[in-house]
């Protein structure tokens, strides 16, 4: 569990973290917007434990080769992109947190790692070790090995799994789900301030699109959310459990935890 059982895990999806164009939608990191979610990142700190998910290696790897080698990325799988790609992420994020004030380190995991009873546990471990030297821990999934993230990208996933349970795991208080396009989860152009997890397989059964308008899916992180409050609350021994929220990455973390923006899922 978290060293002071106050611990908030961000998740930045693919489109958050990398610089667009307007036909491909791929890109090196976006050192601006990085800058951004960690000065904002690192005030949360002052209060609470952080912790980040991020996305977009095999876009990233992808960039460097098409774009940095001049090489086609065809003949790569996304598993060697995501590979490539990787270290190049992480440095930036790194190197941002630096900008800010904070040390960030690289946590490569799977969901198998995170399930083992002794890899687990050496996780939370380390975890505490991080949280307890004012270390933010950033996470990813360890594509080598497991490709369970990865292959929901064709369904609009893009590591939302990873991000809740990486929250469950770790006894975080709030996970935030955040997009680089949409405030939250629409019906009718409105954002819903709550969702309710029953409520969701109904909701699935209907094109919503992708994140209302971003890259990833605004089903996948609904139900990874879900996933979420329903594991962190099974852990939780009736206390709180976790929240789960669907935010825009360059909103105000506050206003959405507060729920005067974005959607919130529920019970």
């Amino acid at each position: 569990m978290s060293a002071n059982g106050n611990l908030l895990v961000a998740k930045f999806g693919t489109e958050c973290n990398v610089l667009r164009d307007q036909l491909t939608n791929r890109g090196y990191p976006d050192m601006d917007a990085l800058n951004g979610y960690c000065q904002q990142l690192s005030r949360v700190r002052e209060q609470r434990e952080v912790a980040v998910v991020i996305s977009g290696a095999v876009t990233v790897g992808r960039s460097i080769l098409e774009r940095g080698q001049r090489r086609p990325a065809s003949p790569y799988s996304r598993r060697l992109l995501a590979a490539y790609g990787n270290p190049t992420l992480f440095k930036a994020y790194q190197r941002c947190f630096g900008n800010a004030g904070r040390l960030a380190a690289q946590v490569i995991v799977s969901h198998r790692e995170m399930e083992d009873v002794q890899e687990g546990s050496a996780l939370l471990d380390s975890y505490r070790e991080m949280a307890a030297s004012g270390m933010i821990p950033l996470f990813n999934e360890n594509d080598v090995l497991e490709k369970r993230e990865m292959d929901k990208l064709d369904e609009g996933g893009d590591n939302d799994g990873l991000a809740a349970h990486v929250a469950t795991r770790l006894g975080a208080t709030n996970l935030l789900l955040l997009t680089a396009d949409v405030d939250g989860f629409k019906v009718g152009g409105e954002v819903q301030s709550q969702v309710k997890i029953d409520d969701i397989p109904e909701l699935a059964k209907h094109d919503f699109g992708k994140n209302n308008g971003g890259s990833g899916g605004i089903i996948p992180k609904l139900e990874a959310a879900a996933q979420a409050v329903i594991d962190g609350q099974s852990a939780s021994d009736g206390q709180t459990g976790l929240r789960a929220f669907i935010g825009r990455a360059t909103a105000d973390y506050g206003a959405i935890l507060a729920g005067e923006i974005g959607t919130e899922v529920i019970q």
